[in-house]
């Protein structure tokens, strides 16, 4: 039996092939957590810890596996769980370009709880700038978005029925918030959980200027890095996916040809 495993920081997909059926499990990021929450995390759903102790091969696409020394320490976990199985460890970059490229020149891009892109020529994958995680970088992603409005809230220019909804559903206050973002294991999943309010205010002013400076922040970082920006756009993740209208409006904007826009590219392998 072989598994096909998405793993962002939020989610952990995994994709029976036999069956075509998706489990999910909490995600992993290996930048940011350590191993024993992988190891956690799969023994946390019993069904899926069996399937995977019977599979004979598990592929893993991961967040934070573009350095050889995450791989090492994913695929590390994954042996010592399940012995008989082979096991191979690729960037989530890597299954996006799979599932979207078809073989044909393309960006391929991740903008979920964190933001990722390369350019691929046809034959080779190029990634033109790295991926600085959610504390330098993330450009338009969750966590991106998830700053701005903790840092507008706090600030005091969050419009009014924004800032009075967080308090009726949060209660924000800053000495936890602070606990949370620097003191806490998965605080970029935390940070990301903010934009709930961007879909509950969704036709608001402050959310589509929001939506538009995070998704050009995302192109200037990633994407005018490169000369080639006349090729399709092909974009996986649930940020890219939920507000895909405005994201679509934005590369309009700036001449840009989009293409596949996706939830999950793990759903594009089944």
């Amino acid at each position: 039996m072989r598994i096909i495993v998405d793993c962002g920081s939020t989610k952990c997909d995994f994709l029976i092939t036999e069956s075509k059926k998706i489990i999910q499990c909490p995600g992993f990021n290996p930048n940011v957590s350590e191993d024993w929450v992988l190891e956690q995390n799969l023994k946390s759903n019993p069904e899926l810890f069996s399937l995977l102790s019977n599979a004979n091969e598990i592929l893993y696409y991961g967040t934070g596996c573009a350095k050889a020394a995450n791989k090492e320490r994913v695929q590390s976990v994954l042996l010592k769980l399940f012995t008989q199985a082979t096991v191979f460890v690729k960037h989530d970059l890597d299954l996006t370009l799979d599932a979207l490229a078809k073989g044909e020149p393309c960006f391929v891009n991740i903008i979920g709880t964190g933001s990722n892109s390369l350019f691929f020529d046809g034959e080779k994958p190029i990634q033109l700038v790295p991926s600085l995680g959610y504390i330098l970088g993330d450009e338009g992603s969750g966590t991106w978005f998830g700053k701005q409005i903790l840092r507008d809230f706090f600030y005091r220019k969050l419009p009014k029925e924004i800032e009075n909804r967080i308090v009726q559903k949060d209660n924000p206050i800053l000495e936890n918030i602070i606990e949370k973002v620097y003191r806490t294991e998965g605080s970029n999943r935390f940070i990301a959980g903010f934009t709930q309010y961007l879909s509950e205010f969704r036709n608001t002013e402050y959310t589509q200027h929001l939506l538009h400076k995070g998704f050009t922040a995302f192109l200037d970082a990633f994407i005018f890095a490169s000369q080639k920006i006349d090729f399709p756009l092909h974009f996986s993740g649930s940020i890219a996916f939920y507000f895909a209208d405005e994201l679509r409006a934005t590369l309009k904007q700036h001449g840009l040809v989009c293409g596949k826009i996706v939830k999950s590219a793990l759903e594009e392998m089944a």
